[in-house]
């Protein structure tokens, strides 16, 4: 009795569950495996855009590419370049952001203005978030360029060699820290309230509640927030576009492609190439970063 009814029961009928993720299937496969399997093929070519004229080239492309010079800048050149971004923006943004999250996760009045004040600016855009800064890195009229002027110096800001970087590091920043600052709260208010009570009657102050009970507990989440933040990092480039183009020594592995792509009179084909190393790069080191972070978490539990 209970094989017929499972039988004829339409949410276990194996073509009414093909028929369900079908749509998903399809979605998976012309918005990522097509583009893809496209890429790859035009990889082999010297193909230079629509309607113009293009031949099969090989393992030519995977060669050449790195000898490809963009606006003065090298594939090496980006690649140091992301390195230093991603390093530095992650390195900075995660203490930055948990050390706020525990600050808003306190009761106090005003605390969901402060939440929604620190996350406002992951929800303005790149756009709006990328032309705001520029009026206030703006080396003639900006504000800061008129406090500098106030104290008899001036600075080009975001077209000065060395500053830019770190200038476009701290926007990167101040754009995107809320949303890992909203992870350590979700994180924060899985911890039961009766583990803090109970080290604070074993006479652990707020570091030792902190490093010993609150990080511990923290370790998944510190983990997803690690993750999200070295793969967004490494692949950004429309914050870096905005506010400086690539200029001044901005120019990162993602946006070095992305202006190769758009580039008429560029070879699509090296820009293939160069996704296709890109992306292996990124698996890479997030496979890397899976592999320390699951042997210190072997290590822990020995």
């Amino acid at each position: 009795m209970r094989k017929s009814r499972l039988k004829t029961t339409p949410l276990v009928n194996p073509y009414v569950a093909i028929a369900a993720t079908l749509p998903a299937l399809l979605s998976i496969f012309v918005l990522a495996m097509l583009p893809a399997i496209i890429n790859l093929a035009i990889s082999f070519t010297d193909y230079h855009g629509v309607g113009q004229p293009f031949e099969f080239v090989g393992f030519e492309n995977f060669v050449r590419v790195f000898q490809v010079q963009n606006a003065a800048v090298g594939v090496w050149d980006s690649l140091l370049n992301t390195l230093v971004f991603s390093v530095c923006v992650v390195l900075i943004q995660q203490p930055l952001s948990l050390g706020m999250a525990l600050i808003v996760n306190r009761k106090f009045k005003g605390r969901s203005f402060f939440r929604a004040l620190y996350f406002m600016p992951t929800i303005l855009g790149v756009s709006v978030v990328g032309f705001t800064w520029q009026l206030m890195f703006d080396p003639v009229s900006g504000p800061i360029a008129t406090l500098l002027s106030r104290f008899g110096t001036s600075s080009a800001l975001l077209g000065e060699e060395g500053l830019s970087m770190a200038l476009v590091i701290i926007v990167a920043i101040w754009a995107n820290f809320g949303y890992a600052m909203v992870i350590y709260i979700a994180g924060l208010s899985n911890i039961s309230e009766d583990v803090r009570e109970a080290a604070q009657l074993d006479g652990a102050g707020s570091f030792k509640l902190f490093w010993y009970v609150t990080l511990p507990l923290l370790k998944s989440t510190l983990a997803i927030n690690f993750w999200i933040s070295i793969s967004g990092t490494l692949s950004m480039y429309d914050i870096i576009y905005v506010l400086t183009n690539g200029a001044a020594g901005t120019t990162t592995l993602a946006l070095y492609i992305f202006k190769l792509a758009t580039n008429s009179s560029s070879n699509q084909g090296q820009a293939a190439v160069l996704y296709i190393y890109f992306s292996v790069f990124v698996t890479a080191v997030m496979l890397i970063f899976n592999f320390l972070f699951r042997r210190k978490e072997k290590e822990v539990k020995a």
